[in-house]
């Protein structure tokens, strides 16, 4: 009761030091691929190290759902949460975290966040907390009020045990079908070893939805792979 009594203390977070240079993420050079990444790489690395300290009301595998919609884009997993104290350093766009992550696609979820749309907000319902709260960050508000703070809400009602919902609004790009299932395939062979291998057994479970509607997964299981190294053929060029 004491540790939540504290927690509500904290209304504002800083989002500074330089909002100008949140439009500069704008143009940070991402594929859809490797923004989506930021979001399925934090949940699973903090998903891992949770499970490493044993936290019991996890589930054994960690759920992340992505939907892609015309209007907007939402980010949902049933992770650990992030906390309210740690909440300031995730949110300072520069802030790396204390372990080496397994994240290589970037300086994190603010750039993703930014990359997607200049509006985004952020449920966080953490694992070992019954205070759960909402973030809302509106680039054209902040920089029209010349503000570097946003508002911390609470969630009195939860609507799920555990985890972050992060929801891209204002889009900057619309996201055709297409790319959408290009994207889908190259996540899920990046993110295989985490899913689809029988040892050790899979800890990430990932759906991928277009406009509500799930797209199929690839079976990694039943795709053979050869025994011996492939030799690639000799090549003649035309002009010898």
């Amino acid at each position: 009761a004491e540790e939540k009594k504290k927690s509500q203390k904290i209304k504002m977070v800083n989002v500074s030091p330089d909002m100008q240079f949140y439009e500069l993420l704008e143009s940070y050079p991402y594929t859809l691929k490797g923004a989506l990444c930021e979001y399925i790489d934090n949940a699973l690395e903090a998903f891992k190290t949770a499970k490493k300290e044993k936290t019991d009301t996890l589930s054994e595998k960690l759920t992340i759902t992505i939907n892609i919609g015309s209007s907007q884009i939402t980010i949902d997993d049933d992770g650990i949460g992030i906390d309210i104290s740690e909440i300031q350093r995730a949110m300072k766009p520069a802030n790396k975290t204390k372990e080496k992550s397994l994240s290589e696609f970037g300086i994190g979820m603010k750039a993703a966040s930014m990359w997607f749309g200049n509006r985004w907000s952020l449920e966080s319902y953490p694992v070992k907390s019954n205070f759960n709260y909402k973030l809302e960050f509106d680039l054209k508000q902040l920089l029209l009020t010349n503000s570097e703070k946003i508002k911390v809400l609470e969630i009195k009602t939860p609507t799920k045990n555990s985890g972050v919902k992060i929801t891209l609004e204002d889009l900057h790009n619309n996201i055709e079908l297409n790319q959408a299932k290009r994207t889908w395939e190259e996540i899920q062979e990046t993110y295989h070893y985490f899913t689809s291998k029988e040892n050790p057994k899979p800890i990430l479970n990932l759906v991928f939805k277009y406009k509500n509607e799930t797209l199929p997964k690839k079976d990694f299981l039943n795709i053979k792979v050869a025994k011996e190294s492939l030799i690639f053929p000799e090549c003649k060029f035309k002009d010898g």
